[in-house]
Parts: C-alpha cells; structure tokens; sequence
C-alpha cells in the first residue's frame, strides 16, 4: 500500500513539473507581465503629515529609497518638491486632542507634500509598471527613506518622461 502511495506520489510530482514548465514556456498565466520594454517612468507621490524641525529635508537632485507595499523599491532621484507648511492645530486636534505645546514649550513644524520622483529603468508591461520587481500603481502605499527621513505616502499619478 505505501509502495502504491509513493509511486502515486511521484507521478503527481512529474505532472505538475511538466505542467508548469509548458505554462511558463509558454507564457499562460493568469495576470500577463510580458514586457515591452525599458521606459523613464515619473512618480508623482503625497506624503502627509511630516512631523519635523527642518522645512527643506526633501532636495532636488537628491536620492531617496522608495519601498512600495513594503517591499524594496531602489533608490531614486528627486526632480521636484512642493511642501506646505500646516497649521498645528490641525494636527493636535485630529490626533492627540490635546494641546502638547503648552506641556513641551516645542513647536513642531507639521508639513504636507507633493514630490516627484524619476525611476529610469521601469519595465513597461501590459499591466502597467514593473520597477524593481515591484508593480507601479496608482494608490500604492510608499515608504520614502532618506539620511533623515523616514515617511510614508500614496502614489498619485505616473508619467512617462
């Protein structure tokens, strides 16, 4: 009975072996990434609600490490920045509901910004954007690290360049 099982077993094995060989030989998946080539993609991103000291730790010109679905991304360069500065007391009522600055004597500065980032080596398939083994997508939740940074946004909008 076991001798049975085990043969069973091993001709199961050899059939799905085949199988997916002839599926990806083939190129018959379910969701289809055939690329089409290399394209220049811009990454339009919003990032909100920066608690900091400094208004300019974003630089033009500069890289920053992108991490998409937190996954790892590469690094990227800056081409353009946009940031607001917020009112406080936005922010201490929609979070904390209380009034820390009277308690700290501190006054942080809340900002709220709109960046663009350039990727030059995007895989443009049928399904969008692949970019370091990570599907591009309106609405992504990002991560953007840099040597004094460490905030998170959402993808906006991406263009070709």
């Amino acid at each position: 009975m076991n001798k049975k099982v085990a043969v069973f077993i091993l001709i199961c094995a050899i059939f799905l072996s085949g199988l997916g060989f002839f599926l990806t030989k083939y190129k018959v998946r379910g969701i289809t990434h055939t690329i089409k080539g290399t394209e220049t993609i811009i990454l339009d991103l919003w990032i909100d609600y920066i608690i900091t000291n400094k208004k300019d730790i974003f630089k033009t010109g500069e890289y920053a490490e992108l991490m998409v679905r937190n996954r790892p991304h590469g690094k990227l360069k800056i081409l353009e920045v946009n940031c607001k500065e917020l009112d406080t007391r936005i922010y201490y009522l929609k979070n904390i509901g209380i009034d820390l600055r009277r308690k700290s004597g501190l006054e942080p500065i809340f900002l709220q910004c709109r960046m663009k980032l350039e990727d030059k080596d995007a895989l443009s398939t049928t399904n969008g954007y692949l970019s370091h083994g990570n599907l591009i997508k309106i609405a992504s939740n990002i991560t953007l690290e840099g040597k004094y940074y460490y905030v998170k946004g959402f993808i906006v909008d991406i263009l070709k360049k």
